[in-house]
């Protein structure tokens, strides 16, 4: 992994024998700040009550992530193979359970039985944002159908 010093990893690669690509696209979105805990990101590492541990079922929902692995249920501390962002909430059997960021990545503290749901929540500028593209399309295609009929009804 190569790096510099402002806030983002330059280059990190991942080449299979078909293909020299960037799979993980990681160099364009994982922060410095991040550091070693960029390994756990691609290794699926959670360090449960200070034990690695690698995860194995992971399931990749709309903005989010279902950790179903029975060694997070019952623990006392779980830093999670994610990187600590913005907006982002954790639920377990339907209540949300508080997140901190440890090393860039996401803690928990006193899990319960069952699944762990990581989601990323729209705030309320993304969704103003998502409201005026909306009203925008909407307002310059009702334009344009008002001018294909007022040229229309000039031809007549």
């Amino acid at each position: 992994m190569t790096g510099r010093n402002d806030n983002f990893t330059v280059e990190k690669r991942y080449q299979s024998s078909d293909y020299n690509e960037d799979y993980y696209h990681l160099k364009d979105y994982v922060p410095v700040s991040l550091g070693k805990g960029i390994n756990s990101l691609e290794s699926r590492q959670a360090i449960i009550n200070g034990k690695h541990v690698k995860l194995k079922k992971i399931t990749a929902i709309p903005d989010g992530m279902k950790y179903r692995d029975q060694n997070l249920q019952n623990a006392t501390k779980v830093i999670l193979p994610a990187v600590a962002c913005a907006n982002l909430v954790v639920y377990q059997q339907g209540t949300q359970l508080p997140i901190s960021n440890e090393g860039g990545q996401v803690a928990l503290k006193n899990t319960k039985r069952g699944s762990i749901l990581l989601k990323y929540e729209p705030s309320l500028l993304d969704k103003a944002s998502m409201a005026i593209s909306l009203v925008t399309w909407l307002v310059l295609f009702l334009f344009g159908v008002r001018t294909l009929l007022v040229k229309g009804l000039r031809k007549k």
